[in-house]
């Protein structure tokens, strides 16, 4: 029951990835993300009342909780794919390959400061911390509305979608710090040929960098990042011969924490060495180093060594922040 829950999430990602094209065309980077906020709200208001549904019948509370999550995923799916288009428009070219490595950094660092909300030992919020958590997570998806409603259209939305220069020019100058639109439409020009978004014909290149594209998601989907995100307690607790008790389960908690500020660390440090040296080297580097650290997990499940563990995991997310989590392309970020 605990893992169905869990694992609802996933399914709400799939259909956040899904629907991408089709809001990034239909309505634009910036709105496609207000847009996508409106599930997560739904989501987090649905899970307060996870228990009043409890105290009425066991399985409306699964329901509940899974919809919920499936929810909060649609939005954190159609956000990964949605954040590296909204750098793309809002970015000058000299500065994109940098900036989009700082998803990753900036994903990791939100996931620690969930973990230290979460946790039972380091926040107490009494008898209705379930409550105080979803309002919490409320927080970032209305601020992050408000702040997009507040932005001007993106400089490539206002090229392609409008023949307003006015709006062009403000565009051009709030994002890019400068009113050199002449060359910024030069630059969109070269970069699309005035595509839209979903509009692009299928020709052997599409096709390669979808199959490219595919096999790097799937090959970040085998190191293991979210499940140990997510199981890493219970792992840890099925190699700790000292027990579940209140102590172990503390240490288990400053473990995740922990794993967690070693990515944060590790994906900043990427962010830099990709710049310089090119993704497809540290993606390499950090598949097989992923693909080691695993091995180690796996090997010790046999010799049930708590240590051992938590060294490997730790190792995994460093090759995860140094290259593994790189799909994008270097200085091809047009292409995502």
């Amino acid at each position: 029951q605990w893992s169905l829950i869990v694992a609802s999430f996933y399914p709400g990602t799939i259909i956040g990835f899904l629907v991408v094209p089709t809001l990034a065309d239909r309505f634009g980077v910036r709105r496609s993300f207000i847009l996508t906020c409106i599930p997560a709200i739904l989501g987090c208001i649905l899970q307060l009342t996870a228990r009043l549904a409890a105290n009425t019948n066991l399985v409306l509370f699964d329901v509940v909780l899974c919809v919920g999550r499936i929810l909060v995923g649609v939005q954190a799916g159609s956000s990964l794919c949605l954040l590296p288009l909204f750098v793309i428009e809002i970015s000058p070219m000299e500065y994109r390959s940098l900036l989009s490595t700082f998803q990753q950094a900036s994903q990791s660092l939100s996931t620690v400061i969930g973990f230290v909300i979460g946790s039972e030992h380091l926040l107490n919020m009494g008898a209705y911390r379930f409550e105080w958590m979803q309002a919490i997570a409320l927080v970032p998806s209305l601020a992050f509305s408000i702040l997009l409603l507040s932005l001007p259209e993106t400089p490539r939305h206002c090229f392609l979608h409008t023949c307003d220069f006015v709006k062009v020019s403000k565009a051009v100058t709030f994002y890019h710090g400068h009113r050199d639109v002449l060359n910024a439409r030069r630059q969109l020009l070269l970069e699309t040929g005035g595509s839209r978004y979903g509009r692009e014909e299928w020709n052997p290149a599409a096709i390669k960098g979808l199959l490219l594209g595919c096999i790097a998601a799937i090959s970040f989907a085998f190191t293991a990042d979210d499940l140990i995100d997510t199981f890493s307690a219970y792992i840890i607790h099925s190699t700790n011969g000292s027990g579940t008790g209140e102590q172990t389960d503390l240490r288990s908690e400053l473990l995740t924490i922990l794993l967690g500020v070693i990515l944060v660390l590790s994906s900043v440090f990427g962010s830099l060495l990709i710049d310089k040296y090119g993704r497809r080297p540290l993606l390499i580097a950090g598949l097989i180093g992923t693909s080691l650290s695993n091995s180690i997990v796996a090997i010790n499940r046999f010799l049930t060594s708590p240590i051992l563990t938590a060294i490997a995991f730790a190792l995994t997310k460093c090759f995860i922040g140094l290259g593994a989590a790189r799909s994008i392309p270097h200085r091809h970020n047009e292409l995502t």
